[in-house]
Parts: structure tokens; sequence; C-alpha cells
């Protein structure tokens, strides 16, 4: 997202595409709204990391749906059930999402924004020259754009490695511990907080005598951070997080378990029962969130609910509370929950369609002997 901000500003200078609208913000000296190109851009980052999720065993709520699956299912669940469930979903999704933002915020279907986008398209020969000179004025990589990059590869391969499902990970060290993926985050945050403040070779720069004596900067600075970080999004997804545990605590998802029980639904009414709710729950909070505290429970409406409403979990493109990715676009990138759900719409839909009617076409096999 970072990268996106960075290349629309420069899109902005260079006159291609306008980054900003022209509506007056909500509050007086807020943040300007971005424009509806940038709104495009910003969405296909975010809807991006969540496709990509929904067929990687490594990422959640994936992981977690294999743990509790193994737990609740007889037998061993494997990433191939998932893949074989989703991977047909996620391509159709992807090419539905590719033309619906294109149409709705990139100006495919023609109007003002395809005129602007083209209109701005002439500058593009400026624009390389402009990017050309500005990396020639940035110089070559100083020690700190090299460390941070080493961290952050070091951060990608502590993520994959934590619990590979072909081998043993650092994860499984400890039997009594369960190390997640926020584990390895909070231990490379403190790392780019302490390097290199922290280490006697780097009082000089790197081997380079410092104009004035005194401990070198962190690669991190909390003041960076904290002007950076979108407190107010933060909160709301927490605030999603709480939904989920407040309605475990209270006794929601096992009334719900017991009303599906109870009625007796036929194998097609189950399906779409379980589909239509984890798609209304991932709507309103974090997918991860609601796998890990909503599916074991579910598991007592039987595995008719259970399996679908999991399946469900992916669809998480309506609110800036579905999935921390939307937080981060929602944050940094200014986009408004009625944006998400203009761009998100008929991708939810879709999605809910495609993997309801694929669930239907394998006839169970994806799971079968369960």
């Amino acid at each position: 997202m970072k990268v996106a901000l960075a290349v629309m500003t420069s899109f902005n200078e260079a006159g291609i595409v306008k980054m900003y609208s022209d509506e007056e913000p909500y509050e007086r000296g807020s943040k300007p709204y971005p424009s509806r190109p940038a709104v495009g851009i910003y969405l296909t980052v975010c809807y991006a990391s969540t496709l990509g999720g929904m067929i990687s065993p490594l990422q959640d709520p994936n992981e977690a749906l294999i743990d509790i699956f193994n737990k609740n299912l007889k037998g061993k669940v494997g990433a191939g059930s998932f893949l074989v469930l989703l991977i047909v979903p996620m391509i159709l999704s992807m090419i539905v999402l590719s033309l619906w933002i294109s149409i709705m915020f990139l100006g495919l279907a023609g109007g003002k924004v395809k005129q602007e986008l083209a209109e701005g398209a002439g500058n593009k020969d400026g624009f390389k020259q402009a990017v050309a000179d500005k990396g020639e004025k940035m110089g070559p990589w100083t020690i700190h754009a090299k460390l941070s990059l080493i961290l952050i590869l070091v951060t990608f391969l502590l993520l994959m490695t934590r619990k590979p499902r072909f081998m043993d990970g650092w994860d499984t060290i400890s039997k009594k511990t369960t190390n997640g993926a926020s584990v390895t985050i909070i231990g490379m945050s403190i790392l780019f907080f302490g390097i290199p403040a922290n280490y006697m070779f780097c009082k000089y720069y790197m081997c380079r005598q410092p104009k004035k004596e005194g401990s070198a900067p962190s690669l991190l600075g909390w003041k960076a951070v904290n002007s950076n970080t979108p407190w107010g999004h933060i909160f709301m997804l927490a605030a999603g997080f709480s939904c989920v545990f407040s309605g475990q605590k209270a006794g929601f998802f096992d009334w719900l378990a017991d009303s599906a029980k109870k009625s007796k639904m036929s194998k097609g009414t189950a399906l779409m029962y379980g589909s239509a709710l984890g798609t209304l729950m991932t709507i309103l909070s974090p997918a991860t969130t609601v796998a890990k505290l909503g599916i074991p429970i579910m598991f007592g409406a039987g595995k008719n609910v259970a399996v679908p409403f999991a399946t469900a979990l992916h669809n998480q493109f309506m609110l800036p509370t579905s999935t921390p990715s939307n937080t981060i676009i929602a944050g940094w990138g200014n986009v408004r929950p009625f944006q998400f759900l203009l761009g998100g719409l008929v991708p939810t839909i879709l999605m809910f369609v495609f993997i309801l009617g694929f669930t239907m076409a394998l006839g169970g096999t994806a799971f079968s002997g369960y």
C-alpha cells in the first residue's frame, strides 16, 4: 500500500492521474478523499491480498481452518482439500473483480473518469523522465534501506517457516505454546526499533565517523510509526474482533448451531444457511477471528453447515473491518466504507455464488470421507 501511495503521488505530480477528489472532507482540515482512480488502485491492492490468501495453506483463515477441520473431522484435512474447493472461485472472482473495479473506478465503461485518464496518458513520457531524475537524485542504496530490506525478507522467511504443512516449523518447538503469526511480527518490530541504535558498530554509522557524536537512530522511530498509523481504523478493527469474542461468550454461536440442529435442515438448506451466515459474519468481523472462535461451535450443527460456513469466510470484501488489509487501505488511503461496499458488492455476491455452486457441483468430493 505504501508503494501504491508513492506511485499515486508520482502520477499526481506528473499530471497523469489525480490522487485526490475535489469533494470537501466531512471534517474541515482533515485528509482529502482519494479520487475514483485512486480508490480503484487501492482496492485492487487490497483485494489482491484477499484473493491471494484464499489458496495459501500458510495464510489465515486457511491455516486456522485446516487445524480446526483436522480436530473436528475424522482423518486429516490437507491443503489440497481447500485448493480444490477454492481455486476455481478464486480465479473466476479475480476476473470479475478486475472488470468490476475497472468499470466502477477506472472508467472502463466511459464517462468523465475515462476522459481524464486519457488526457493524463499524454504525460507518460514526462513521467518516465521524472522517475529517472528522481532515482538519480536519490543515489545508491543507503545502509538504512539495505538493513530494512534484509529485515523484511527475514520476516517473510520466519512467517513461511513458522508452520509449514510439509515439515515441522519453529512453532512446533514448544508443544505447550502456540506461536501465531503475530509473534513473528512483534519480534521483527522490536528489531526494527532496536537496529541499529543499540549496536556498538552503529555508533559510527557503519564505520563512518559521524559529524556529531551519539548513537545512530533506529531503523524505525516511534514518531514515524505514530504519525503513520491510522489509530481510528485500528480501534475499529479491534471492535470487529470484540464483536466475535462477545458473540462467543454470550452464546450467540451456540444459539445459531442449536437452531440449525433443531430445524433438521436438508443438505441444500444447510449449504445456503452456512454460506449466507459465513458471508454475513465476515462482512462485520475479521474472518480469521470468526474461524477460530466460531467454527468449532458451528460444528455442533453438523458438517453440512460448518463446511460452507468456513468456506464463505473468504468473502472479505465489504467493510474496513472485514480483514486487516481492508483496514490498512481504509486508514492509509482514506477509502470510505461506502466505497468498499461499492467496490465489494459484486465480488462478494459472485464469490458467494461461485463457492456455493462449486461446492454443490463437487458433491462433497473435496471433503470426501468425512
